[in-house]
Formats: C-alpha cells, structure tokens, sequence
C-alpha cells in the first residue's frame, strides 16, 4: 500500500521492522513490493541491492521477480544486465508473464 501511495520511505520501515519477519522472509511477494516500489521510484542501484539481499536470504525470485528486472533492465541497468537475468529465466520458461517481458525487453 505504501509503495503504491508513493511512500518508499515507510514501506521500507514496515518491511525492515515488522516483528514477525523471520517468518516472512520467505514470502517473495513482499520482496517484489519493495524492489518494484525502488525501480517505480527510479532507485535502481537500492532496487539490486534488494534483490541480492534477498537472495543472500535464500528467498527463490518468481516470475514477477524477473519481470520486474526486465521492465527497467533495457532502459535504466543496460543490456548486460538483461542478459544475466536471461540466464535465470529458464527456470520461468513457461511462464507468460516473463516471455512477455522478454519480448518488451529485446
């Protein structure tokens, strides 16, 4: 709700601080809302960070992960970057949301 209202800023706190986030961890939705809320407010580096951060953390990316990477990669992280994530989209091969994004992308 936050990211959606334009309030990086508090998403951020609620993520960081909330209590039962060792048991959250896991839930990739909540990794997506905060990278998708720092590529919409063009913090692209911060955006990565979060993404290795969450990874350091063994949480798996999904397709939507990916699509999100793809949307700004072209544009803002530079073609090499795209091709990296191109590495890891063979797990989502058959996912339409991230072949959808692969076209937009090349």
């Amino acid at each position: 709700m936050y990211v959606k209202c334009g309030s990086l800023a508090t998403a951020l706190q609620v993520f960081d601080f909330m209590p039962e986030r060792e048991i959250l961890t896991s839930d990739v939705a909540l990794w997506n809302s905060i990278i998708d809320g720092y590529f919409k407010n063009d913090f692209f580096d911060q955006g990565i960070a979060q993404i290795r951060r969450m990874l350091a953390m063994n949480v798996k990316p999904d397709g939507y992960t990916l699509c999100i990477l793809l949307g700004k990669s072209n544009a803002c992280l530079g073609v090499s970057f795209g091709r990296e994530i191109y590495a890891i989209r063979n797990m989502f091969l058959h996912d339409t949301f991230v072949v959808t994004a692969m076209i937009d992308f090349y």
